[in-house]
């Protein structure tokens, strides 16, 4: 089976996350919170990220505890008529006024304080994105395509399309592989979703918009493009673990770092062509 890590920081800080009904913006597009879903359970994310994640979690209580204040009629004239004194309805009116500009004043401080959040979500990854995929995530895809070769096995008259034939002719310990092997395709998907958030950030940084994975599993992922008969497969439109399991090549996420001194070198090697020409032989498949 595998790996689970029930109890660790990581994991204890994502139960924490998915509890609230507000959580913390990271910012637009953050790595944070998918890497956080793609680690819990299964490895441990750097200290680093978990500070940021602590500090995230900081800030969505500090939000939740700045309420507004109850709506209030001002010099309220009913109120004096109902027996109220001047000096109390203005002192009401006062303690509002101010209870308003406080909310406010915390709003703006809040704000302020979210923005500096979206830095450090952004700034903590830089420097590890790369030794995340290239160790902690690239094991787990592992395990996970471990696993599921033996379900690919248990299921092979069924493959590839699996769930047509396999609702009408599958036996109960068949139907049970089937949907274990929906837990595997959870945890690839949440694996790619970090891994995507990694690229669009190298890429971002880089200023090179054209260098990325197109779709989740697409392109970069697999060792011998070439092994791969099935398009969509080798492009990463299909993303069924079992189908991708069951290939002859080994499915291993590039990591930025690993395919940019290619895309470079190809493009100097190409001369007066457009650089995007290496791209588009990258993604055909030529890699090293």
């Amino acid at each position: 089976m595998t790996t689970t890590i029930k109890t660790s920081p990581t994991t204890a800080a994502y139960e924490r996350l998915t509890k609230l009904s507000t959580p913390p913006d990271f910012g637009h597009q953050s790595e944070v919170p998918v890497w956080l879903a793609a680690a819990a359970g299964s490895f441990e994310l750097p200290p680093e990220v978990l500070a940021v994640v602590d500090r995230g979690l900081h800030l969505a209580a500090l939000y939740a505890a700045n309420v507004r204040p109850a709506a209030h009629r001002d010099t309220d004239p009913e109120a004096l008529l109902s027996g109220a004194r001047i000096e109390q309805i203005l002192d009401a009116d006062d303690d509002h006024a101010r209870a308003e500009a406080r909310y406010h004043r915390g709003e703006t401080l809040l704000l302020a304080a979210g923005g500096h959040l979206e830095g450090e979500a952004r700034d903590c990854f830089a420097p590890i994105r790369d030794n995340l995929i290239r160790n902690e995530l690239r094991e787990a895809v592992a395990q996970v395509l471990a696993e599921a070769r033996k379900a690919a096995d248990a299921l092979r008259r069924f493959a590839p399309d699996y769930p047509p034939r396999l609702l009408s002719e599958g036996n109960a310990d068949e139907l049970q592989v089937w949907r274990d092997s929906r837990e595997l395709q959870r945890r690839l998907d949440l694996y790619h979703a970090a891994w995507m958030a990694s690229w669009r950030w190298a890429v971002f940084a880089r200023g090179d918009v054209d260098l990325r994975p197109q779709r989740p599993g697409g392109y970069f992922a697999w060792t011998d493009p070439d092994a791969i008969k099935s398009h969509d497969l080798r492009v990463g439109i299909d993303r069924e673990v079992l189908r991708i399991a069951a290939q002859p090549s080994e499915y291993r996420l590039l990591a930025p770092s690993e395919l940019m001194p290619l895309h470079d070198r190809m493009e100097a090697d190409l001369g007066p062509h457009p650089a995007h020409n290496a791209v588009h032989l990258i993604r055909k498949g030529v890699c090293e």
